[in-house]
C-alpha cells in the first residue's frame, strides 16, 4: 500500500542551521533558468537558421556533410546536418521537459527545504530522469555532427579519419551506457510497486551514485571536446595553406573552447553538487551550464 500521501505536505528536507522553512512566500530561481535556457535556444535556433540559408539557398552548394549532390537525399540523412538537427531537437525537448518541473510546476528553483514531499511525484521523477538522459543523447548527435564534418573535410588523411571513427564509437557507447545507467538507478525494479513512493525512494536512494555519474559524464565530455578541437587544429598545419588562412581557419575551429569552457564549468559544480543536499535549488546552475554546453557546440557545428 502507497503510504505516500500520509506525509505528502511535510517539508522535503530540514532546513540549513538558522534557516526556516517556507513551504508559502518560497523563493525562486525559476525565472534565472526560464531566461538562461531561452536564451540558448534563440541563438542556437538564429544559428542554425543561418547556415540552413547559407548552405543551401546562398551558396547554393551543399558540402558532403549536407547533401553531397542534389539527388542524394537518403546520403544526406545519415551525415552531420541530420545528426545536428537531431542533437538541436533533443536540445530543445530537454529544456522543455526541464520547464514542466521548474517553478510552480515542479520543484526545481526552490530550496529543497521549502518544497513538500508531494511534489516528489512519481511524474516529477519520471521527467527529471528525462531531462538528464536526454542531455547524453544531445551532446553525442552534436558531437556526432562534427565528427563527420571532419570526415569530410579531413577524408583524404587516414589517420584522422580513424581519429573521428574511434571518436564516433567511444562517444556512442559512453553516452549509451550513461543513459541506461540513469535509468536503471531511476527507475524502481520489477519487483518493487510503480507508485509515487517507490520512485521517490529509489531517487532517494541511488541520487548520490546518480551525481557521481554525472561527475563521471562531465569529465568525458570535457576531454571529448578537447579531442574534437584537437583534430583539426593537428592536421590544418600539416596543410599546405598560407600561414595567414591556417590562423584564420584555426580561429573558426577555436570555437570549440567557448564548449570547453562550459564543459568544465559543469563539471566543477557538478563536483561542487556532491557536497550539498539543496539540489533543487543548485541544480538550476547545473541545468544553466548544461545548456550553455550543448549551445556551445551546436554554435561550433553551426560555425563550420
Amino acid at each position: 500500500m502507497d503510504n505516500y500521501s500520509q506525509y505528502a505536505n511535510l517539508p522535503a528536507a530540514s532546513p540549513s542551521p538558522g534557516v526556516v522553512s517556507n513551504l508559502d512566500n518560497l523563493p525562486s530561481r525559476a525565472l534565472d533558468l526560464y531566461i538562461g535556457m531561452g536564451t540558448c535556444i534563440a541563438v542556437t535556433t538564429v544559428l542554425l537558421a543561418l547556415r540552413m540559408y547559407a548552405k543551401l539557398v546562398v551558396t547554393d552548394k551543399p558540402g558532403w556533410e549536407d547533401c553531397e549532390t542534389r539527388h542524394s537525399i537518403i546520403i544526406q540523412m545519415l551525415t552531420a546536418v541530420v545528426a545536428c538537427l537531431i542533437g538541436f531537437t533533443l536540445f530543445v525537448a530537454q529544456i522543455a521537459v526541464t520547464f514542466t518541473i521548474t517553478g510552480p510546476h515542479g520543484a526545481l528553483g526552490t530550496h529543497v527545504w521549502d518544497t513538500t514531499i508531494g511534489q516528489y511525484t512519481k511524474a516529477y521523477e519520471q521527467k527529471s530522469l528525462v531531462t538528464i538522459d536526454l542531455y547524453p543523447a544531445a551532446a553525442f548527435f552534436i558531437k556526432l555532427s562534427l565528427f563527420l564534418l571532419y570526415l569530410r573535410l579531413f577524408k583524404p588523411n587516414r589517420f584522422t579519419r580513424w581519429l573521428n571513427y574511434g571518436g564516433i564509437i567511444t562517444c556512442g557507447l559512453f553516452y549509451s551506457a550513461s543513459i541506461i545507467g540513469n535509468c536503471v538507478m531511476f527507475i524502481p525494479t520489477p519487483g518493487q510497486p510503480n507508485n509515487n513512493s517507490a520512485w521517490l525512494l529509489r531517487a532517494s536512494e541511488y541520487s548520490h551514485r546518480i551525481l557521481i555519474l554525472s561527475v563521471v559524464q562531465s569529465v568525458f565530455g570535457t576531454l571529448s571536446d578537447i579531442y574534437l578541437l584537437v583534430i583539426p587544429i593537428q592536421m590544418i598545419f600539416q596543410l599546405h595553406f598560407p600561414i595567414e588562412r591556417k590562423i584564420g581557419v584555426s580561429a573558426v575551429f577555436m570555437i570549440g573552447i567557448l564548449a570547453i569552457a562550459c564543459s568544465l564549468a559543469n563539471l566543477v559544480y557538478r563536483v561542487k553538487e556532491l557536497a550539498t543536499i539543496d539540489h533543487t535549488w543548485s541544480g538550476v546552475t547545473l541545468y544553466l551550464f548544461c545548456s550553455a554546453e550543448l549551445s556551445a557546440g551546436l554554435v561550433a557545428s553551426d560555425a563550420l
